[in-house]
């Protein structure tokens, strides 16, 4: 994915991250899957299957793995204001992540 692709005119918020086609696109890129733009297929509520359980779970995790992040920064906006670094952190946690999910 091309990092330079940043929310900067987004809020930080879980209603965003649901809605945010760089997260699932990094979450979907890490697993080497497509990512849904249906918001109803991301939450699993329509054609669930194990992937998309996977994927769900790895969004999740990228999202509280930012929002963790800036916590200890002690800002709210960080992930706003150092979206391109924050992009790039949250990909390399994912790799991490994924192998909490897919065996």
């Amino acid at each position: 994915m091309n990092i330079e692709r940043l929310c900067v005119q987004e809020n930080d918020d879980l209603r965003h991250y649901i809605h945010c086609s760089s997260l699932w696109q990094l979450s979907a890129e890490t697993l080497g899957v497509s990512a849904p733009s249906d918001l109803r297929e991301r939450l699993c509520i329509l054609n669930p299957s194990v992937e998309r359980m996977q994927l769900l779970a790895l969004c999740f995790q990228g999202y509280h793995y930012a929002t963790a992040n800036c916590e200890e920064q002690g800002t709210s906006r960080c992930i706003v204001q150092n979206s391109h670094r924050m992009q790039a952190t949250v990909q390399q946690a994912m790799r991490t992540f994924k192998h909490n999910f897919c065996t």
